[in-house]
């Protein structure tokens, strides 16, 4: 038969408690310095694929503050606010990303007669993620490295 013994539970609550406080800074740490390694990724990858025509998409990627989102800490990176033309530049991500069919209207053009040509999306942001996954956990690894050294 099993058998459960409990030593202290108050104890151990305050342990866990306390090991939170200390791990929470850490982990927006981590967080902080992965996103700084994609945010250059992201660049670097939009130049390469020729995905530059003024540069201002690619000069946009920018991550958030880490922040706490459902019981984890996060970054959201992605190409932010709009080009010198005015066109979102998360937008061109997304349609660089996914690719547009030719003869569509633009979205809120009514007047518009449509895109001229077909993208196929290349998925680059994909390429972002492969090309950085072990930059990414280097550069947090390090970090936690470094706290549980406790420089």
């Amino acid at each position: 038969m099993a058998r459960f013994q409990s030593v202290n539970v108050d104890e151990m609550a305050r342990e866990l408690s306390r090991l939170g406080q200390v791990t929470a800074p850490m982990a927006r740490e981590m967080v902080a310095e992965g996103a700084k390694v994609l945010v250059g990724t992201w660049k670097s990858v939009i130049r390469e694929l020729k995905h530059v025509d003024t540069g201002d998409m690619a000069d946009s990627v920018q991550a958030d503050e880490p922040a706490q989102q459902g019981g984890a800490t996060v970054a959201e990176i992605y190409p932010r606010g709009v080009d010198r033309k005015g066109v979102r530049n998360a937008e061109k991500a997304f349609l660089l990303h996914y690719g547009w069919q030719a003869g569509k209207a633009a979205r809120g053009k009514k007047k518009s007669k449509g895109r001229k040509d077909t993208h196929t999306g290349n998925h680059f942001v994909d390429t972002v993620e492969q090309e950085c996954a072990d930059a990414v956990d280097y550069a947090m690894e390090s970090v936690m490295n470094r706290y549980m050294k406790g420089d």
